[in-house]
């Protein structure tokens, strides 16, 4: 349970501060520390006290606004998009460098 919440721990601080990606991944993580709560405490305090914290921290990240949950993602697929375009712009290099070298092999021929 201890791996969980930890997890959890991590996960919703960097949702907090905007990550895309943790924002996405948060209801999983918090799904897995619920079951690992419930698990080790049953339906006792214990794991009515890790609802409670899910709950207050879920309410956490709803509560930054539309604005900067927007913002998020907008920065997240900006990065996204750049990650392919560089991708992309490593393929094409790759390519060209190929066509080069054919190019330089057919000059490099005796005339027929």
């Amino acid at each position: 349970m201890l791996a969980a919440r930890r997890q959890f721990d991590a996960v919703y601080g960097s949702a907090q501060a905007g990550n895309a990606r943790s924002i996405f991944g948060l209801q999983s993580a918090a799904e897995t520390f619920r079951q690992s709560s419930r698990d080790i405490f049953g339906g006792g305090q214990g794991y009515a006290d890790a609802l409670a914290l899910i709950g207050s921290r879920l309410d956490g990240i709803v509560g930054m606004g539309g604005d900067a949950l927007t913002q998020s993602f907008v920065t997240e697929n900006a990065r996204q998009n750049t990650d392919r375009i560089v991708d992309a712009l490593a393929d094409l290099c790759r390519e060209n460098a190929a066509l080069r070298r054919d190019i330089n092999m057919l000059l490099m021929r005796p005339a027929a």
